[in-house]
C-alpha cells in the first residue's frame, strides 16, 4: 500500500513539475504568468510540507528552486510584455 501511495505522490510532483511549463507556454500576459508561478509554487510547497518529512529548510530550498526554474522558463521564453 506505501508503494502505491507513494506512486500517487511522485505522479503528482511529476505533474507540478510539467504541467504549469505547458499552461505557462500558452499565457503570454506577464502578470497572470507570474500569478500562476505563485499559485503553482505554493501548491508545490504545501505537497512537499504535507508528503515529506523534510525539514523546513529543505522544503524553503525546494520550493526557492521550484519558483526559480519556473521563472526562467517565463524570462527566457521571448515573450515581451504588452
Amino acid at each position: 500500500m506505501e508503494i502505491v501511495a507513494r506512486a500517487l505522490v511522485a505522479s503528482f510532483i511529476v505533474m507540478l513539475l510539467l504541467v504549469p511549463v505547458v499552461i505557462l507556454n500558452f499565457v503570454h500576459k506577464t502578470a497572470l504568468r507570474f500569478g500562476i508561478i505563485f499559485i503553482v509554487a505554493t501548491t508545490f510547497v504545501s505537497t512537499v510540507t504535507v508528503v515529506s518529512k523534510a525539514k523546513t529548510v529543505e522544503v524553503l530550498v525546494a520550493g526557492a528552486t521550484y519558483s526559480a526554474v519556473l521563472v526562467v522558463f517565463v524570462a527566457g521564453n521571448g515573450i515581451s510584455p504588452p
